[in-house]
């Protein structure tokens, strides 16, 4: 009779020391472990090829002795020393060669032993593993091979720099920038010399270094272009010899002070008839109404910045009236002091051909003059003009004789004596320092609106330092 009774299965459990004192499974286990080691093995010692990027040749910029010349190596626009790689091709285990192999562990050279003179040089590129690398790793390929570089010595020199104007591509004169009735004067730049550095084969070709300013107008006023409207260009004595490896420098070492400007003044043209101006020593009477003079030429024509208005006649010097004396007098007065920006002028530049000066020929025949027979006593008759504040000054000179004085008539002069006379002394245009000095005084007729003193009369002072 069959039980209904469901069959009941006896769970046994077996420890790792029952299971390995079991012989067939250890054999099952050390199977299953040789498999493993096998795999790793095999996956290890497999030989992979692999490219390594972009590993940075190393370049000696210090130099090659060659004869008694050093030559460097020079490099394009836009590239340096460190801007040249080789891409590496290397064959090795795969394990070490992905995951241990970098551009580091090779070194990257060039052979410039080839290299004998300045010039252009294909060099060789030399790759060789660093110490410590794996002796099965093998460099299969690299890529380049050559690197071409220019050598030459190095040299550095100061060259004047020119202004050069241009228009359309194509330089121009100063008389292509104005329209008629204007004259412009020659271009200035802020910055005298530039710096020229680099291959000296290269320099050596240099004719001039110019800043280069396009002026597409016609200028009517004074223009000033600043550094970004300038350009530093080398010219050379070949116009088709292309320039390379030289660098141009306006500006001193770490110098910004002066920034490179170039400036081309404008002047507007006139002519106008001349005329003179009168110093502190005319009497009043002659500057409202002057004693007859003529000026030749009586009439210029000149060129004036073309932001000032002329007056209406052109004064060509400050006549000195204790240069005047009684007959015809002559003075000459330069042409180029009305150039002169610190003249009353200011920057004046006379066009007429051939005029050099001024010719100014007083007139003053009607006067008469007379030598004061008692001398003047000027200490207590005397008024310092322009004294610096760090001097004081003391009269020496007590007293000035033979002072010549000049008067409309001999009725003038009658009432004219030394108690009349009083001194002035400039000192705006003296340099002064302690000690004794000589001086010339300006000598004035009190109370005269129509005489004056003739001639000129030094007198000794003392300048003392004040504490």
């Amino acid at each position: 009779m069959e039980s209904n009774e469901p069959l009941k299965y006896k769970r046994q459990s077996f420890t790792l020391n029952q299971l390995l004192a079991d012989n067939r499974v250890v054999v099952v286990l050390s199977l299953l472990l040789a498999f493993v080691c096998w795999v790793v093995a095999t996956g290890n010692s497999e030989n992979v090829e692999r490219t390594i990027e972009n590993a940075k040749i190393a370049i000696d910029t210090s130099g090659l002795t060659v004869g008694t010349r050093t030559l460097v190596p020079f490099f394009d626009e836009g590239r340096d020393k460190d801007s040249y790689f080789v891409n590496l091709e290397v064959n090795g285990p795969q394990m070490y060669v992905n995951k241990n192999l970098t551009a580091e562990n090779f070194s990257v050279s060039l052979d410039m032993s080839g290299v004998d003179r300045p010039g252009t040089y294909s060099v060789n590129v030399i790759v060789k593993k660093k110490e410590g690398v794996d002796a099965s790793v093998e460099l299969k390929n690299y890529e380049p091979k050559t690197v071409t570089l220019y050598f030459d010595e190095y040299y550095s020199t100061e060259v004047d720099l020119v202004p050069q104007l241009m228009r359309n591509n194509a330089e121009i004169t100063k008389k292509d920038l104005v329209p008629e009735g204007f004259l412009a004067e020659d271009p200035t730049t802020t910055v005298k010399t530039v710096n020229v550095s680099g291959a000296f084969e290269q320099i050596r070709k240099i004719k001039r270094v110019v800043a280069r300013v396009s002026v597409p107008d016609m200028l009517e006023r004074t223009t000033v272009f600043d550094s970004t409207s300038v350009e530093l260009f080398a010219e050379t004595e070949i116009a088709s010899s292309a320039l390379k490896y030289v660098t141009l420098n306006a500006e001193e070492e770490g110098d910004t002070s002066v920034p490179m400007r170039v400036t081309i003044a404008v002047k507007k043209i006139y002519e106008l008839e001349t005329s003179i101006a009168f110093a502190r020593t005319a009497p009043e009477q002659y500057v409202q109404q002057p004693l007859p003079y003529t000026i030749t030429p009586s009439k210029v024509k000149i060129a004036i910045e073309a932001d000032k208005t002329p007056g209406e006649t052109l004064i060509v010097g400050l006549l000195d009236f204790s240069k005047v004396n009684t007959g015809r007098t002559t003075f000459d007065f330069p042409a180029s002091a009305l150039a002169d920006a610190s003249s009353e002028n200011s920057n004046i530049t006379v066009l007429s051909e051939g005029v050099t000066s001024f010719k100014v020929v007083v007139d003053a025949s009607q006067m008469r003059k007379k030598t004061l027979d008692t001398p003047v006593n000027i200490r207590d008759n005397i008024t310092f003009y322009a004294v610096q504040e760090s001097f004081s000054v003391a009269i020496v000179t007590e007293s000035v004789s033979n002072v010549v004085v000049i008067a409309p008539s001999t009725q003038a002069l009658e009432g004219i004596t030394a108690a009349n006379i009083r001194a002035e002394i400039d000192f705006s245009k003296i340099e002064m320092k302690e000690g004794t000095m000589s001086v010339k005084a300006h000598l004035y007729v009190n109370g005269s609106e129509n005489s004056w003193c003739y001639g000129e009369y030094p007198i000794e002072v003392n300048i003392l330092k004040r504490q």
